[in-house]
């Protein structure tokens, strides 16, 4: 399987600005031959606590991406916020033929930010599974956290990591992408933010693990695209 990770430029809370960028890139990895593509947590919003703008009741992100995928025949992954009264901090993955075929919702809110005042935590893992592999997902502040991994380490292949992740913390981020990859032996994807939005900082630092902790593709500082082939792990 061949992953395009998507290093997006997020202009903060501006929604229809971010929908028509990935859209280049999608078509730009479908191009490339990528089976998937994927974009940051809250990929086309920011990180923003303003639910009230960016939460959504109709799933209107979700219809988007689901056009998208249809018309460049690749699976998609996304970020979005669901609900409008109790959110959910969301991370879907969609396909050209079956659909929705996985969602998650945040189980670590990042309450430094005020996150779990504004959101509701999600309360199972996501394991579901893709071309030949067995893949879940988890969201930023999961990555520091072990139960949202431990129940991942026998039956996945490899690991969506969906991230806002501030360069003020980056090095964690590097270390940790590296750590759960040999921990669960499966592949890590590590898909970042860059840019500034709310006063903040964001380099990058996407990459993909292999499950020895080797890195295979990794860039940093720019709005970029990067590519690696995913096998099942034996």
């Amino acid at each position: 399987m061949k992953v395009a990770v998507c290093q997006l430029d997020i202009k903060y809370e501006d929604k229809a600005y971010n929908l028509a960028s990935a859209k280049q890139y999608i078509q730009e990895a479908s191009e490339a031959g990528a089976d998937l593509i994927v974009f940051p947590e809250m990929s086309f919003t920011g990180f923003s606590m303003n639910t009230d703008l960016t939460g959504e009741e109709d799933e209107y992100t979700s219809s988007v991406m689901q056009e998208l995928s249809e018309e460049f025949e690749i699976a998609i992954g996304y970020g979005w916020v669901e609900g409008v009264e109790e959110c959910e901090n969301k991370y879907t993955i969609v396909t050209p033929d079956d659909g929705e075929i996985a969602s998650y919702s945040k189980i670590h809110l990042f309450d430094p930010d005020g996150e779990d005042e504004h959101f509701v935590p999600g309360e199972e893992i996501e394991i579901f599974p893709f071309d030949d592999l067995s893949m879940g997902l988890a969201i930023c502040y999961d990555l520091r956290f072990d139960d949202v991994f431990e129940d991942m380490e026998p039956v996945t292949d490899a690991v969506i990591v969906a991230a806002n992740w501030p360069e003020e913390r980056i090095d964690d981020w590097n270390d940790l992408l590296i750590e759960r990859a040999k921990e669960i032996n499966s592949y890590v994807i590590g898909v970042n933010c860059y840019g500034e939005q709310d006063g903040r900082y964001y380099n990058g630092s996407s990459a993909v693990i292999a499950p020895d902790g080797k890195v295979i593709c990794h860039t940093e500082g720019l709005e970029d695209i990067i590519y690696a082939d995913i096998e099942p792990v034996e």
